[in-house]
């Protein structure tokens, strides 16, 4: 019996370039699970859910849960512009009060 160590094939004309063959006289042993026979192919993947529209309501109320926030902490909600675009002048606030207190725990205050 053949038994084929390497093999080289052509893609394109699926003519063999090479092998290396063994002849082989002696026990073999049969793999595949006792079934002897292919096994069902798997089921298809479910169907992807439809995209849900956003909930209006619920936007709005987050967004005005921001703006009641940002009021309560004292920050201004204007927009004007910068070097990336639209900036938020609570945004920047807010980083200059964390730069800041920063500031204060390198010097230690």
């Amino acid at each position: 019996m053949k038994i084929y160590e390497r093999v080289v094939i052509d893609m394109d004309t699926l003519e063999t370039l090479e092998a290396e063959v063994v002849e082989y006289d002696g026990p073999l042993a049969q793999c595949g699970g006792g079934k002897g026979s292919i096994p069902d192919p798997a089921p298809p993947p479910p169907e992807p859910e439809p995209k849900k529209e956003p909930d209006k309501k619920a936007m709005e109320s987050k967004k005005d849960a921001r703006d009641q926030t940002t009021k309560a902490a004292g920050l201004a909600k204007t927009k004007k512009t910068g070097p990336v675009g639209l900036l938020d002048e609570a945004d920047t606030q807010k980083k200059e009060l964390t730069a800041a207190s920063k500031k204060k725990t390198l010097l230690g205050q």
